[in-house]
């Protein structure tokens, strides 16, 4: 199971907070980790542009470097008292370690899923703005609405564009959705019909 960089990162930040002494430490962690973000981001753009030797020699390095940050952390957990608020992120790491290194072996599985939580953020903001859901019934609307208009925005489609022509095509078929989605959806409509709801007609 992946787990999550970004995680990782948050407990040594959290640890160190309000502790000007750890602000090295921390610091120090950050860099660490820094470098492996740098390696992985070196390694797929050598993949996309299929150049695989540099590939692998960047995925030995990676290799390299994430065991030396596994062991620098086991010497420091063995050196620290059990109490220590550097124990916690640092026992946190090593519990989780083949998570962390599950990029390397698929190097399409991202490092974190921030991308993710940042696609989610405009909903959260608006489900809060908006007092939540009343109801499973209330929620299920606006999750599917949330949905088909992130995909369209991922594929270009301009959501107003889009929506403006779906609502004339449901109110033509009597307040009903039409019954072909395929003109609807990225992936299946036309050329012409991209370029006029990306706003390129």
């Amino acid at each position: 199971m992946q787990h999550l960089w970004a995680h990782q990162r948050r407990d040594f930040i959290d640890c160190a907070a309000g502790q000007p002494q750890l602000s090295r430490w921390c610091r120090d962690w950050l860099g660490r980790i820094a470098a492996i973000y740098r390696l992985n981001k070196r390694r797929l753009s050598h993949r996309r542009a299929d150049t695989g030797d540099r590939d692998e020699a960047v995925r030995r390095e990676l290799e390299s470097q994430l065991q030396a940050l596994f062991a620098t952390a086991e010497r420091e957990l063995d050196g620290l008292d059990e109490a220590a608020r550097q124990a916690a992120p640092l026992r946190s790491l090593l519990k989780h370690r083949e998570g962390p290194g599950v990029f390397l072996d698929n190097p399409r599985v991202p490092m974190d899923n921030n991308v993710a939580e940042r696609k989610l953020r405009g909903p959260a903001i608006g489900r809060r703005l908006s007092f939540g859901s009343d109801s499973e019934d209330g929620a299920q609307p606006a999750a599917l609405m949330y949905s088909v208009a992130e995909t369209l925005a991922v594929n270009g489609i301009d959501v107003r564009l889009w929506l403006a022509e779906w609502l004339k095509a449901c109110a033509a078929n009597g307040g009903r959705s039409p019954p072909d989605l395929s003109p609807w959806l990225p992936w299946s409509m036309s050329p012409r019909r991209r370029r006029t709801l990306t706003g390129q007609a």
